[in-house]
């Protein structure tokens, strides 16, 4: 324990703790504002690497002839680790489907989307890179996900249930995506 018998002595002490509690905030903030820059970088490279797999999934599918088949390897756009919890996809539609994202009606379309794969149209029209296909038509190889189910699947014990989506689900690594043409229809099949 610190004893001090003098004002001088308590004003000293008092001016040095009020010191250390300043640099320990001051430090803290400079924390704060790192961590925060770095997120912004690391969801903008993210974003690049959505964009620059688009453009790799619609010019190699815009290249090719009928009976051509092409691999395109693409990047990784989620976090290492989070594979089942990554909500970057891609999807296609055509320009006689019901639902397609707004931007793109009576176009056939290949589009990089993040969100919930429950509403695939809403994810890509809020938060989706899409680019037109000149095909007849785009088909994407069904893939099996596990997924939330609603409150009436709940009451017979199920909360997680296996279905069937038009989709290619991203990963934190490379994916590989064969791209074919066949009549006049593209398709986009991932590999392995």
């Amino acid at each position: 324990m610190i004893r001090i018998n003098n004002k001088k002595g308590f004003l000293l002490l008092e001016k040095s703790v009020l010191e250390l509690i300043l640099t320990i905030i001051g430090i803290l903030l400079i924390l704060v504002v790192v961590v925060y820059l770095f997120g912004l970088v690391s969801t903008a490279q993210v974003k690049r690497n959505a964009q620059t797999s688009l453009d790799i999934l619609e010019s190699r599918a815009n290249s090719l002839e009928d009976g051509q088949k092409i691999m395109a390897k693409l990047p990784g756009l989620c976090k290492e680790g989070n594979d089942k919890t990554c909500d970057w996809f891609i999807a296609g539609w055509n320009k006689d489907d019901l639902k397609i994202p707004e931007k793109y009606l009576l176009k056939n379309v290949i589009c990089v989307c993040n969100g919930k794969m429950d509403d695939l149209v809403n994810a890509c029209n809020v938060q989706g890179l899409c680019r037109e296909v000149k095909s007849a038509k785009i088909e994407i190889a069904l893939n099996s996900f596990e997924v939330k189910v609603d409150a009436m699947n709940k009451k017979e014990g199920k909360t997680t249930e296996l279905i069937k989506l038009p989709i290619i689900a991203f990963q934190s690594n490379l994916i590989e995506v064969e791209i074919s043409k066949n009549n006049g229809v593209v398709s986009f099949k991932k590999i392995g």
